[in-house]
């Protein structure tokens, strides 16, 4: 039986963005997508930029759609 593909959302504070990433068969995690995070619509100045971008969101929809990908936040 196949493995079930693996993929993990999480925050790179150096870079200030949110990271996707796929688990490799080698078992590391290679980098699938990369979005700066962003301040919400109608955001006061000074708000913070919390939000993951709306593309990174649909790619890992995507993902677990039509690959089976399972999702870890970390």
């Amino acid at each position: 039986m196949a493995r079930k593909a693996e993929g993990r959302l999480r925050y790179d504070q150096r870079t200030d963005s949110f990271v996707y990433e796929i688990l490799c068969s080698d078992g590391n995690w290679g980098l699938c997508m990369s979005s700066p995070c962003v301040r919400r619509e109608g955001a006061e100045e000074g708000e913070e930029t919390n939000y993951v971008h709306f593309e990174l969101l649909k790619k890992i929809v995507f993902d677990a759609d039509v690959f089976g990908t399972k999702l870890h936040l970390g």
